[in-house]
């Protein structure tokens, strides 16, 4: 009886169980199409809950780790995650991958390439380069492009060059105001660094944005939707140097198009799509006004340009339109894209982001100038850390080439992708520093003189004086390479040289304390005359003498027991010459001389003025003085 019981009991469990995993696998199922369908629109961080959930269920998976390692690869702050999912799924690939397919349980030949693309990314460089080569070594020609593999082989050798001589950039955060903990990017700014539009992403839609400066700090930002009444996506593309027009950009039904707004009587007027020189069937991303407002640079993957997107210029005609486009050529545009243009307040410098030319990897800045014979000269990758080896895009210049504004990921932000304002220092730009420092003579009353001169620009000297209690100096200057000379009164003379590099992690150079010996030297003084000088009537004599330039000369003139004067001069040359009218009798001249660097040198002469005694002997054995 038992027996019988017991065996429909087990079947109506098993049933069950069965049942259960039925309907939990319709729901892992329904799971993983919504996580592929967000990969499809590459909303990728709507995507990874979902696989994420997946995993739990399918610990094995080495496609759901393929998608994880994706997903995280293009979320910024999350990039470093991908790399433990996709050096997973690569240890079990399947030939014949079907993508899509709930089923499917290895990875696909692809996983090699994000792995790859995960190391450089991340700055393992030399892990990218051999992942890049595995992935190459097997690929179907019929589906990979060995090109592009070898292309992102060169930007890794591009990125370790250009990570050798960093750029030394400033970032200034422009503060949880303007951040929050969503990404804020795509900012424009007008030419008076007073009024900012940029993108914000919220829940259920990318918002545009709108804050002005008051007494010098943004305000809190407005809602640009609500005002222009859109109620789809639209981002900022970039903002007249006046702040009066406003370009921005929409994608729908796969088309990309440009519009503009003007701002007049403290609003913005409706979006008016470009004219059909500018927009087109196919794709028009971006767009940048020149500062005069003729000429507008626009990107488009149109017909007959050089491949992907390329950067078109387009002039007004007489009637104030848009005339037809025109491609900036080979020069500036690649087979690969290029996007995001903007030009330097004076029109003369085009930047812009390129996936071709010298790139470290993904989309790289670059800048061009314009040439004298109309043409723009070969571009210049702008250099790292302002580059990564990620994508690096909309970097909007302000006043000189120097500072721009621009966004990106930084662990200490807001969350997301942040707004900062950059400034970029060179030989061009200067950074300046404030140098530091203690130094004392053997004199400890004495100030010590410090002098520094720049070795590439000899002319640029500066000097400091210590305070001569504390001892402390600093002076203010620029990087670079300098002789600096210690002077003090009764010291030795020191000479020292020093570099103050670019990227110095401080504001601050403090040198070395310095301690000046003393000095055993004398001061140069010499006196052209004889020591013993006769002379037999009243007239002037005078003393020519060589000596120290910028010394001090004290002159004491005594006749027998009493001081007739004392006289102190400040020379500047090295010659000097002393007048006097000698008194009757024995006049005693004594010169004592102090250089500038604390030495100093004495010397005497005597003059006898009128002695008949001698006159009467005939004594002819004395010298006169040279008179004048």
């Amino acid at each position: 009886m038992i027996k019988k019981f017991f065996i429909p009991a087990l079947l109506l469990v098993l049933l069950s169980g069965t049942d259960l995993l039925s309907q939990s696998s319709a729901r892992n199922k329904m799971i993983f199409y919504d996580a592929e369908s967000w990969v499809l629109f590459e909303d990728y961080k709507e995507a990874l809950p979902a696989y994420l959930q997946l995993l739990e269920y399918y610990p094995s998976n080495a496609n759901i780790k393929y998608r994880i390692g994706q997903c995280y690869i293009n979320i910024p702050g999350e990039k470093e995650k991908a790399i433990s999912y996709l050096e997973d799924a690569v240890q079990n690939i399947n030939p014949a991958y079907k993508e899509g397919r709930f089923s499917e349980t290895g990875a696909p030949w692809d996983a090699w390439y994000h792995l790859a693309d995960a190391y450089r990314i991340t700055g393992r460089i030399d892990k990218a380069i051999e992942t890049y080569r595995i992935f190459k070594k097997n690929l179907d020609p019929k589906i990979y492009d060995s090109v592009v593999v070898n292309r992102q082989i060169e930007a890794c050798f591009n990125a370790k060059e250009l990570m050798n001589k960093p750029l030394f950039i400033r970032e200034i955060n422009l503060g949880k105001t303007i951040n929050e903990n969503n990404s804020e990017y795509n900012p424009v700014v007008s030419g008076d660094e007073n009024m900012l539009i940029f993108s914000r992403s919220e829940p259920f839609y990318d918002a545009l944005l709108f804050s002005v400066k008051k007494n010098g700090a943004w305000i809190k930002p407005v809602n640009m939707n609500e005002i222009l009444k859109i109620d789809k996506n639209i981002y900022p593309s970039s903002l007249s140097k006046d702040g009066k027009t406003l370009f921005l950009y929409n994608s729908e039904d796969y088309d990309g198009n440009i519009f503009s707004t003007v701002f007049s009587d403290g609003t913005w007027s409706p979006i008016q799509k470009l004219n059909d020189n500018i927009n087109t069937k196919f794709w028009e991303s971006h767009a940048v006004i020149s500062h005069d407002n003729q000429k507008l640079y626009f990107t488009s993957n149109r017909k007959g340009g050089m491949g992907g997107l390329d950067i078109y210029v387009s002039t007004r005609d007489n009637t104030g339109n848009w005339g037809p486009a025109e491609n900036l050529g080979p020069v500036i545009n690649t087979p690969y894209n290029e996007d995001t243009p903007f030009l330097s307040e004076d029109d003369k410098t085009l930047y812009f982001s390129s996936r071709g030319h010298f790139n470290m990897g993904g989309y790289d800045i670059f800048r061009s100038s314009l040439l004298d014979n109309g043409q723009w000269s070969e571009p210049v990758n702008i250099g790292y850390p302002l580059n990564t080896t990620d994508d690096d895009l909309f970097f909007q210049p302000v006043k000189t080439r120097n500072a721009g504004y621009f966004s990106k990921y930084s662990p200490a932000g807001y969350g997301g992708r942040d707004i900062y304002r950059i400034e970029i220092f060179s030989e061009d730009h200067p950074r300046n520093f404030f140098v530091m420092g203690l130094a004392r003579g053997a004199n400890v009353n004495a100030a010590v003189k410090v002098s520094a001169t720049d070795t590439k620009s000899p002319d640029r000297s500066l000097v400091a004086f210590t305070n001569p209690v504390s001892g402390q100096f600093e002076f203010q200057t620029r990087q670079g390479n300098y002789d600096i000379i210690y002077e003090s009164a009764g010291s030795e003379k020191l000479r020292t040289n020093i570099t103050i590099p670019l990227n110095n992690p401080s504001d601050t150079f403090r040198l070395p304390d310095t301690f000046l010996a003393k000095s055993d030297f004398t001061a140069y003084l010499k006196v052209i005359s004889e020591n013993e000088v006769l002379v037999d009537r009243d007239e002037q004599l005078t003393f020519p003498l060589k000596v120290e330039p910028n010394s001090t000369l004290v002159i004491e003139h005594r006749a027998a027991d009493t001081l007739v004067s004392t006289d102190t001069y400040s020379l500047t040359d090295s010659t000097f010459a002393y007048v006097m009218t000698p008194l009757e009798g024995e006049n005693r001249i004594t010169f004592r001389l102090t250089d500038p660097y604390g030495n100093t040198a004495n010397a005497k002469v005597s003059v006898t003025r009128d002695n008949p005694e001698l006159r009467r002997k005939g004594d002819k054995g004395y010298s006169k003085a040279a008179a004048d």
